[in-house]
Protein backbone atom coordinates (compact mmCIF):
# COMPACT_ATOMS: atom_id res chain seq x y z
CA UNK A 1 0.00 0.00 0.00
CA UNK A 2 1.31 3.45 -0.88
CA UNK A 3 0.12 6.95 -0.13
CA UNK A 4 -1.76 8.73 -2.91
CA UNK A 5 1.09 11.24 -3.25
CA UNK A 6 3.60 8.44 -3.96
CA UNK A 7 4.18 7.20 -7.50
CA UNK A 8 4.60 3.45 -7.74
CA UNK A 9 5.45 0.94 -10.49
CA UNK A 10 5.13 -2.76 -9.77
CA UNK A 11 8.27 -4.66 -10.87
CA UNK A 12 6.69 -7.84 -12.16
CA UNK A 13 10.03 -9.15 -13.39
CA UNK A 14 10.96 -9.72 -9.73
CA UNK A 15 8.20 -12.30 -9.34
CA UNK A 16 9.87 -15.55 -10.39
CA UNK A 17 9.25 -19.19 -9.65
CA UNK A 18 10.83 -20.44 -6.47
CA UNK A 19 10.75 -17.15 -4.56
CA UNK A 20 7.90 -15.46 -2.72
CA UNK A 21 8.70 -11.79 -3.29
CA UNK A 22 7.13 -8.55 -4.41
CA UNK A 23 9.06 -5.42 -5.38
CA UNK A 24 8.03 -2.03 -6.66
CA UNK A 25 9.79 1.14 -7.69
CA UNK A 26 8.41 4.08 -5.72
CA UNK A 27 9.02 7.78 -6.23
CA UNK A 28 8.64 10.35 -3.46
CA UNK A 29 9.36 13.84 -4.71
CA UNK A 30 12.45 13.35 -6.88
CA UNK A 31 13.73 10.31 -4.99
CA UNK A 32 13.38 6.89 -6.61
CA UNK A 33 13.86 3.62 -4.78
CA UNK A 34 12.98 -0.04 -5.19
CA UNK A 35 11.11 -1.28 -2.14
CA UNK A 36 10.57 -5.00 -1.69
CA UNK A 37 9.28 -7.72 0.61
CA UNK A 38 10.61 -11.28 0.54
CA UNK A 39 9.72 -14.51 2.34
CA UNK A 40 11.98 -17.56 2.38
CA UNK A 41 10.65 -20.75 4.05
CA UNK A 42 12.81 -22.45 6.70
CA UNK A 43 15.62 -24.46 5.11
CA UNK A 44 14.72 -23.49 1.53
CA UNK A 45 18.25 -22.90 0.26
CA UNK A 46 17.00 -22.94 -3.36
CA UNK A 47 14.86 -19.86 -2.67
CA UNK A 48 17.99 -18.14 -1.36
CA UNK A 49 19.77 -18.88 -4.65
CA UNK A 50 16.84 -17.43 -6.58
CA UNK A 51 17.01 -14.34 -4.36
CA UNK A 52 20.65 -13.93 -5.37
CA UNK A 53 19.66 -13.81 -9.07
CA UNK A 54 16.73 -11.43 -8.46
CA UNK A 55 18.90 -8.98 -6.51
CA UNK A 56 21.55 -9.14 -9.21
CA UNK A 57 19.01 -8.30 -11.93
CA UNK A 58 17.47 -5.47 -9.89
CA UNK A 59 20.83 -3.81 -9.19
CA UNK A 60 21.72 -3.84 -12.88
CA UNK A 61 18.93 -1.33 -13.49
CA UNK A 62 18.31 0.39 -10.15
CA UNK A 63 20.87 1.92 -7.80
CA UNK A 64 18.61 2.47 -4.77
CA UNK A 65 17.08 -0.62 -3.13
CA UNK A 66 15.38 -1.26 0.21
CA UNK A 67 14.20 -4.81 0.96
CA UNK A 68 12.88 -6.37 4.11
CA UNK A 69 12.61 -10.13 4.29
CA UNK A 70 11.54 -12.93 6.59
CA UNK A 71 14.54 -15.05 5.62
CA UNK A 72 14.33 -17.64 8.43
CA UNK A 73 18.10 -17.22 8.57
CA UNK A 74 20.28 -16.68 11.64
CA UNK A 75 23.57 -14.85 11.59
CA UNK A 76 25.47 -12.80 14.14
CA UNK A 77 25.45 -9.84 11.73
CA UNK A 78 21.78 -9.25 12.47
CA UNK A 79 20.91 -11.72 15.24
CA UNK A 80 22.81 -11.46 18.52
CA UNK A 81 21.01 -14.47 20.03
CA UNK A 82 22.60 -16.95 17.60
CA UNK A 83 26.12 -16.43 18.92
CA UNK A 84 27.42 -19.76 20.20
CA UNK A 85 24.97 -21.91 18.24
CA UNK A 86 26.16 -24.75 16.04
CA UNK A 87 27.01 -23.49 12.58
CA UNK A 88 25.63 -26.74 11.17
CA UNK A 89 22.07 -25.83 12.12
CA UNK A 90 19.78 -25.30 9.13
CA UNK A 91 18.94 -21.71 10.08
CA UNK A 92 22.65 -20.90 10.51
CA UNK A 93 23.46 -22.39 7.10
CA UNK A 94 20.73 -20.19 5.64
CA UNK A 95 22.25 -17.22 7.45
CA UNK A 96 25.71 -17.98 6.08
CA UNK A 97 24.40 -18.10 2.50
CA UNK A 98 22.45 -14.88 2.98
CA UNK A 99 25.58 -13.22 4.37
CA UNK A 100 27.46 -14.19 1.20
CA UNK A 101 24.70 -12.62 -0.95
CA UNK A 102 24.80 -9.43 1.11
CA UNK A 103 28.56 -9.02 0.72
CA UNK A 104 28.45 -10.01 -2.95
CA UNK A 105 26.05 -7.17 -3.82
CA UNK A 106 27.49 -4.65 -1.30
CA UNK A 107 24.24 -4.47 0.62
CA UNK A 108 23.95 -2.75 3.99
CA UNK A 109 22.15 -4.41 6.93
CA UNK A 110 19.90 -2.06 8.89
CA UNK A 111 19.10 -4.43 11.78
CA UNK A 112 20.61 -3.42 15.11
CA UNK A 113 20.46 -6.90 16.69
CA UNK A 114 17.08 -6.58 18.40
CA UNK A 115 14.73 -9.59 18.14
CA UNK A 116 12.11 -9.27 15.42
CA UNK A 117 10.29 -12.50 16.27
CA UNK A 118 8.93 -13.54 19.68
CA UNK A 119 7.08 -16.76 20.44
CA UNK A 120 6.99 -18.08 23.97
CA UNK A 121 10.54 -17.97 25.33
CA UNK A 122 12.05 -17.72 21.84
CA UNK A 123 13.33 -14.32 20.73
CA UNK A 124 15.22 -14.26 17.43
CA UNK A 125 15.78 -11.97 14.45
CA UNK A 126 14.88 -13.84 11.24
CA UNK A 127 13.60 -10.63 9.62
CA UNK A 128 16.48 -8.95 7.78
CA UNK A 129 16.33 -5.46 6.25
CA UNK A 130 18.98 -4.68 3.65
CA UNK A 131 19.56 -1.63 1.51
CA UNK A 132 21.86 -0.14 -1.05
CA UNK A 133 22.19 3.48 -2.15
CA UNK A 134 19.43 4.81 0.08
CA UNK A 135 21.73 6.53 2.57
CA UNK A 136 22.43 9.22 -0.04
CA UNK A 137 18.91 10.52 0.66
CA UNK A 138 19.57 11.13 4.35
CA UNK A 139 19.98 9.35 7.65
CA UNK A 140 18.31 5.92 7.82
CA UNK A 141 16.91 4.68 11.14
CA UNK A 142 15.72 1.09 11.64
CA UNK A 143 13.53 0.30 14.64
CA UNK A 144 10.79 -1.98 15.91
CA UNK A 145 7.55 -0.51 17.23
CA UNK A 146 5.27 -1.41 20.11
CA UNK A 147 2.23 -1.91 17.88
CA UNK A 148 0.38 -5.13 18.71
CA UNK A 149 -0.35 -6.79 15.35
CA UNK A 150 -1.31 -10.11 16.99
CA UNK A 151 1.58 -11.85 15.26
CA UNK A 152 4.92 -13.18 16.60
CA UNK A 153 6.74 -10.84 14.20
CA UNK A 154 7.45 -7.32 15.42
CA UNK A 155 6.40 -4.31 13.36
CA UNK A 156 9.46 -2.80 11.67
CA UNK A 157 9.69 0.93 11.01
CA UNK A 158 12.28 2.43 8.65
CA UNK A 159 12.72 6.20 8.69
CA UNK A 160 14.68 8.00 5.99
CA UNK A 161 15.79 11.59 6.53
CA UNK A 162 15.22 13.87 9.49
CA UNK A 163 12.20 13.10 11.64
CA UNK A 164 9.44 15.68 11.46
CA UNK A 165 7.69 16.20 14.77
CA UNK A 166 3.93 15.99 14.42
CA UNK A 167 2.15 18.81 16.19
CA UNK A 168 -0.49 17.52 18.57
CA UNK A 169 -3.47 19.42 19.89
CA UNK A 170 -5.92 18.72 22.71
CA UNK A 171 -9.50 19.43 21.70
CA UNK A 172 -12.89 18.80 23.22
CA UNK A 173 -14.44 15.48 22.23
CA UNK A 174 -17.85 16.90 21.34
CA UNK A 175 -19.46 13.59 20.28
CA UNK A 176 -18.84 12.31 23.84
CA UNK A 177 -19.62 15.57 25.62
CA UNK A 178 -21.53 15.09 28.92
CA UNK A 179 -24.42 17.46 28.32
CA UNK A 180 -26.45 16.39 31.38
CA UNK A 181 -23.51 17.01 33.68
CA UNK A 182 -22.81 20.31 31.93
CA UNK A 183 -26.44 21.42 32.42
CA UNK A 184 -26.28 20.81 36.16
CA UNK A 185 -22.89 22.49 36.49
CA UNK A 186 -23.85 25.53 34.41
CA UNK A 187 -27.21 25.96 36.18
CA UNK A 188 -25.57 26.26 39.60
CA UNK A 189 -22.75 28.48 38.29
CA UNK A 190 -25.10 30.84 36.43
CA UNK A 191 -27.41 31.16 39.46
CA UNK A 192 -24.42 32.11 41.57
CA UNK A 193 -23.29 34.63 38.95
CA UNK A 194 -26.78 36.14 38.77
CA UNK A 195 -26.82 36.63 42.56
CA UNK A 196 -23.50 38.45 42.37
CA UNK A 197 -24.85 40.73 39.65
CA UNK A 198 -27.94 41.53 41.73
CA UNK A 199 -25.78 42.47 44.71
CA UNK A 200 -23.24 44.39 42.62
CA UNK A 201 -23.15 48.16 42.26
CA UNK A 202 -22.26 50.04 39.05
CA UNK A 203 -21.28 46.84 37.11
CA UNK A 204 -20.28 47.68 33.54
CA UNK A 205 -21.64 45.69 30.60
CA UNK A 206 -18.12 44.67 29.54
CA UNK A 207 -17.44 43.18 32.98
CA UNK A 208 -20.71 41.25 32.91
CA UNK A 209 -19.96 39.82 29.45
CA UNK A 210 -16.48 38.79 30.60
CA UNK A 211 -17.86 37.13 33.76
CA UNK A 212 -20.52 35.27 31.75
CA UNK A 213 -18.01 33.96 29.18
CA UNK A 214 -15.60 32.89 31.93
CA UNK A 215 -18.38 31.11 33.83
CA UNK A 216 -19.49 29.10 30.79
CA UNK A 217 -15.90 28.24 29.84
CA UNK A 218 -15.20 26.99 33.36
CA UNK A 219 -18.24 24.74 33.20
CA UNK A 220 -17.06 23.31 29.86
CA UNK A 221 -13.54 22.71 31.21
CA UNK A 222 -14.91 20.93 34.29
CA UNK A 223 -17.18 18.53 32.37
CA UNK A 224 -15.65 18.02 28.92
CA UNK A 225 -13.45 15.10 27.93
CA UNK A 226 -10.61 15.83 25.53
CA UNK A 227 -8.85 13.96 22.76
CA UNK A 228 -5.46 14.29 21.08
CA UNK A 229 -5.48 15.19 17.39
CA UNK A 230 -2.97 16.28 14.76
CA UNK A 231 -3.33 18.62 11.80
CA UNK A 232 -4.51 15.63 9.73
CA UNK A 233 -7.25 14.61 12.19
CA UNK A 234 -10.91 15.31 11.61
CA UNK A 235 -12.44 15.64 15.10
CA UNK A 236 -15.81 16.60 13.61
CA UNK A 237 -16.24 13.12 12.10
CA UNK A 238 -18.96 10.98 13.68
CA UNK A 239 -20.41 7.58 12.66
CA UNK A 240 -23.22 9.19 10.64
CA UNK A 241 -20.90 11.43 8.63
CA UNK A 242 -18.45 8.55 8.17
CA UNK A 243 -21.17 6.31 6.71
CA UNK A 244 -22.31 9.07 4.35
CA UNK A 245 -18.75 9.65 3.14
CA UNK A 246 -18.29 5.91 2.49
CA UNK A 247 -21.50 5.82 0.44
CA UNK A 248 -20.42 8.93 -1.47
CA UNK A 249 -17.01 7.41 -2.30
CA UNK A 250 -18.74 4.21 -3.42
CA UNK A 251 -21.00 6.08 -5.84
CA UNK A 252 -18.07 8.16 -7.06
CA UNK A 253 -16.01 5.07 -7.88
CA UNK A 254 -18.98 3.50 -9.63
CA UNK A 255 -19.42 6.61 -11.76
CA UNK A 256 -15.71 6.72 -12.63
CA UNK A 257 -15.73 3.08 -13.74
CA UNK A 258 -18.90 3.49 -15.79
CA UNK A 259 -19.81 7.06 -16.70
CA UNK A 260 -23.44 6.43 -17.59
CA UNK A 261 -26.20 9.06 -17.11
CA UNK A 262 -27.83 6.89 -14.42
CA UNK A 263 -24.63 6.63 -12.37
CA UNK A 264 -24.01 10.36 -12.75
CA UNK A 265 -27.56 11.20 -11.57
CA UNK A 266 -27.20 8.95 -8.49
CA UNK A 267 -23.88 10.54 -7.61
CA UNK A 268 -25.15 14.12 -8.04
CA UNK A 269 -28.39 13.45 -6.11
CA UNK A 270 -26.51 11.95 -3.18
CA UNK A 271 -23.98 14.80 -3.27
CA UNK A 272 -26.71 17.46 -3.18
CA UNK A 273 -28.60 15.62 -0.42
CA UNK A 274 -25.44 15.54 1.70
Amino acid sequence: MVHKTVKMVHLKESEVDGLEAILAEVMVGKVRCVVGSVYIPPGDIKATEVLDNVVDNILKVHHCVLTSMDANARNSLWNDSCIGLSQYAVSCNMGQRLEEIIFKHSLHILNDGKPTYRSGKAATAPDVTVTRGITTNGKVIWSITDDDLHTPHECILIQIGEKVDTQKYYVIDWPKFKWDEFSKCSAAALDSLLDKWKRGINKSVDDMVHNLATCIQDCVDNTATRRTVTKHSKPWINPTISDRLKELRKLKRKYWHRKSPANEDKHQQFLQAS
